[in-house]
């Protein structure tokens, strides 16, 4: 157990897991039925009030600790709930208040979720004149002072929490007020990796000079890749703020405003930005050496003659595609190099390199937007019912038959683990079905099936909407209908999606998965793509696809090889804008990506472990081999 003194050191209360299943009382705006593992912070068991006036520290700790890791919803009903304390994604020991878990990971957990009832109902808010001085990463002085702080499962440390098992990681539908006179405080201290998202929500600072750290902070070691969605900062000395080369960070629908020295710093990080809206008197990012900037279709509004919207170190890497600076001179400019102009069609502050390179960079593919699931009354939602522990797949399929738009699965039984749901055949998806929610259970499969998990035959007007699903069996998705498909926060397995010739467009947002095989023909988005230790992790046969924030691993233990990454082959287009590659062994004769007649553009940047590669970074057939030895990939390929 940990002292009395080391819990001091940091100043915050933490509390037992109490025994709840779901939540007990009536729900006001809560966006998912009750049995998809719904936690209310307002039920007794907790106590948190919401009304402004009770300072709800406590209460909230303590609901916290019973979701922290359990795969389940946190649910803040509407309110605004006082704090004055940091709240910590941590368990405790026992039922002693005071007390760290010194168990597995010191407390820390991934799979963390909390759902607001929107940002313009559900308000956390920092009492006011409580955390005066900056936050300190020094050793022996860690003093977050963030309103939330989430940390790694098997933390580094069991004070700084960080590390790479920040699985899921998320936060949806609230707004985090840091108050005023809180110049040292962080909205939201946050970690995610693998899969994680911060998403509809607002962080500001209602300070009447703005102030305050940094609304959102993601510089412990290792944030990413998660993805930032319809996110607003307002206030601040950074709006965001992050720092490591390990790894990826995604942001679509970013606004920034009023923030007091830049909106992003970028620390050493890797950054893949589309629709980024910043309204600033200040740089709206001071992009650091070592840093990889890439932004798409962005507004950068305010600032001063002479300056650059986006101010960056020698040695950072920006790639820039329709963005708009005004009030600044410049859309970005490198200390001692080169300058954007203010309007931007397409620019790079380092060489593009391929056989492509001298008549164009990027392919400027048309980007389509994330299809919004349907929005209807949970009430109204047709559940599968909980697990049989047998062949799960008839009943399913009677429920998807049923014609209600909305399928979902529930949670059920006691917290602790996700259910599994077990599939003897494939679940065919009708037209009727909009949308599938799987509330964070998995799918595995029994009786030597194979799967597929769902099959998408039809051709149907309207888009499937699949999310929160965790698929243990492999394959796991076969679209051969014109039906649109999309899927997010999701865990596709080791064979995540198949389509032929024909098929619907795709889109896939926050997901874990590899072995993705697009067909001729076939238009696909990705934001946000994990795809780990495969070879041909995706093959593009002849599709448009687009990516916006690929991070992979590749090699590791006694492997002389890496896989292939992407395959682009039979005139396919391929773009990769933003992430990073990986490498966990030295594979001489490996290649990252491979370019057979086709046309591709790589936006990108290589991580190594003890100097690890692949030997090729791209293989044009026909023509040459692009040696693996850039840290930065800007890459042409083909025509």
């Amino acid at each position: 157990m940990k002292s009395l003194l080391s819990i001091a050191l940091i100043g915050a209360f933490f509390f037992a897991t109490v025994p709840v299943n779901w939540a007990q009382t009536p729900l006001d705006d809560c966006p998912i039925p009750l049995d998809a593992g719904v936690i209310n912070a307002k039920d007794a068991a907790f106590g948190a009030k919401g009304d402004g006036v009770t300072d709800d520290t406590l209460a909230l700790q303590k609901a916290i600790s019973a979701a922290s890791g359990e795969f389940r919803f946190l649910y803040l009903p509407p309110g605004t709930y006082l704090i004055s304390k940091t709240l910590y994604w941590r368990k405790v020991s026992g039922q002693d208040p005071t007390l760290f878990s010194d168990g597995w990971g010191h407390g820390w957990r991934g799979n963390n979720f909390i759902i607001g009832a929107g940002p313009d109902k559900t308000i956390v808010k920092l009492q006011s004149n409580l955390w005066t001085a900056e936050p300190s990463y020094k050793a022996g002085d860690f003093r977050p002072q963030s309103v939330f702080f989430m940390g790694s499962q098997e933390p580094n440390n069991a004070l700084e929490a960080g590390g790479n098992k920040a699985f899921r990681n998320t936060i949806e539908g609230l707004t985090v007020d840091v108050g005023s006179g809180n110049p040292g405080a962080v909205g939201i201290d946050y970690i995610a990796n693998n899969r994680g998202a911060i998403r509809n929500v607002v962080v500001r600072s209602s300070d009447p000079k703005r102030a305050g750290f940094a609304g959102i902070r993601m510089t412990r070691s290792w944030p990413g890749p998660s993805i930032l969605r319809n996110v607003t900062i307002e206030g601040f000395d950074s709006g965001l703020k992050t720092g490591q080369s390990q790894y990826s960070i995604t942001a679509e629908n970013l606004v920034l405003k009023g923030q007091l020295k830049q909106g992003i710093d970028t620390g050493i990080q890797s950054l893949a930005l589309r629709k980024v809206t910043s309204l600033n008197a200040v740089p709206a990012i001071s992009c650091r050496k070592g840093a990889l900037v890439v932004m798409l279709d962005s507004e950068l509004t305010g600032g001063t003659s002479g300056t650059g919207a986006i101010e960056a170190e020698n040695g950072s890497a920006i790639y820039l595609r329709n963005v708009r600076a005004s009030g600044y001179s410049f859309a970005a400019k490198v200390a001692g190099g080169q300058s954007a102009p203010a309007q931007v069609t397409e620019w790079s502050s380092i060489e593009v390199q391929g056989p492509a390179a001298a008549s164009r960079k990027g392919l400027l593919l048309p980007v389509e937007e994330f299809p919004e699931p349907v929005v209807s009354n949970p009430a109204s939602w047709k559940s599968v019912g909980v697990p049989s522990g047998g062949d799960d797949a008839k009943r399913i399929q009677a429920i998807l038959d049923s014609g209600s738009p909305v399928v979902y699965f529930p949670q059920g039984g006691a917290a602790g683990t996700a259910p599994r749901y077990k599939l003897g055949a494939s679940l065919l998806v009708p037209d009727q079905v909009e949308r599938i929610y799987g509330s964070e259970t998995y799918l595995e499969y029994v009786n030597g099936f194979k799967g597929p998990a769902f099959k998408i035959a039809g051709n149907g007007s309207k888009p499937l909407v699949i999310e929160h699903l965790n698929v243990g069996g492999q394959p796991t998705i076969e679209h051969t209908g014109k039906r649109t498909l999309a899927v997010r926060h999701a865990n596709l397995g080791g064979s995540a999606y198949a389509a032929i010739p024909g098929a619907g467009k795709f889109f896939e947002e926050d997901c874990m998965g590899s072995r993705y095989n697009f067909a001729k023909g076939q238009f696909v988005w990705m934001r946000q793509v994990n795809a780990e230790f495969q070879n041909e992790q995706i093959v593009n046969d002849g599709a448009t696809l687009w990516i916006l924030g690929y991070k992979t691993e590749n090699g590791g233990g006694k492997k002389t090889t890496l896989g292939t990454e992407i395959v682009t082959r039979h005139g396919g287009k391929t773009e990769v804008l933003g992430g990073i590659l990986y490498a966990l062994s030295r594979g001489t004769d490996s290649t990252t990506f491979i370019n057979e007649a086709s046309q591709i553009f790589l936006a990108t940047r290589y991580n190594r472990y003890n100097g690890a590669q692949w030997g090729i970074a791209v293989r044009e057939i026909p023509g040459g081999d692009l040696p693996d030895k850039q840290g930065i990939l800007f890459y042409a390929g083909g025509k």
